[in-house]
């Protein structure tokens, strides 16, 4: 069976700590990192084996899961232009944010 591949949208302390507990633990699979805080994308690529990608699209289009992990204030411009694959699944991190305006 594949293991669903990873995307990060936003890359600030919790990607970061996401990262580190699922390579420490022997997660394998493939992590696509936002290019949004590039400095850390660019530790966490080159310590956990991850890959960096040249825009936010390219994170949807190349993951299974994506993980939001970005300041509230942040959601609306993040998800602006992004189109979503029906089957992806979407796991929010941002606090107080609810699942109606998610789907908005």
């Amino acid at each position: 069976m594949k293991t669903a591949s990873l995307g990060i949208l936003g890359v600030g302390h919790l990607a970061s700590y996401t990262v580190t507990g699922l390579r420490k633990s022997g997660d394998p699979r493939p992590i696509t990192l936002s290019p949004r805080n590039a400095e850390t994308a660019q530790k966490l690529a080159k310590s956990f084996q991850c890959n960096v990608a040249e825009n936010n699209q390219a994170v949807v289009n190349n993951s299974d899961i994506v993980l939001l992990s970005v300041r509230p204030g942040q959601l609306e411009s993040l998800l602006k232009d992004l189109k979503f694959k029906p089957e992806q699944l979407v796991i929010s991190t941002i606090a107080g944010v609810t699942l109606q305006q998610l789907k908005q």
